[in-house]
């Protein structure tokens, strides 16, 4: 079909006598919906905001009591099953550093060290001539 005959066959319909009436309340019908439609979206995008935020702070908090709730070099002796080690890790000869560095894909954390030489070895499997220590290992 060419422009002519469609501009023709466009022509030749007729309209009934409140069309653009019509038109005209179905055009300002939809302008509102639209407009409630993105006053509904800013309410949205706030509220994702406000989650967003939330969410946040509570990976705040949770990261803040992790810190709290890791192991100390002793608690660390204990979960083994090494109770002569634990006491060591408590005592004053053990060194505790906390220093952390990243090698490769891995964040690796020296939280103390403590030697064998004050230890009575008997019954566990310590040696008094090495060197203990407790490290923490994250994948970054």
């Amino acid at each position: 079909m060419n422009r002519e005959d469609y501009r023709k066959a466009f022509d030749e319909l007729s309209f009934s006598a409140d069309f653009q009436e019509r038109t005209a309340d179905l055009l300002q019908q939809r302008a509102r919906e639209l407009e409630k439609e993105r006053s509904n979206m800013t309410i949205s995008k706030t509220k994702k905001m406000a989650v967003l935020i939330a969410a946040c702070i509570a990976l705040l908090a949770v990261s803040v009591s992790a810190a709290y709730m890791w192991l100390t070099p002793a608690q660390v002796a204990e979960e083994h099953d090494q109770p002569l080690l634990a006491e060591a890790f408590q005592g004053p000869d053990a060194i505790e550093i906390n220093e952390t560095v990243e090698s490769g894909d891995f964040s690796i954390t020296l939280l103390g060290l403590v030697t064998g030489r004050n230890l009575d070895v008997l019954n566990q499997d310590l040696e008094k001539d090495h060197t203990y220590s407790v490290l923490a290992l994250r994948r970054l």
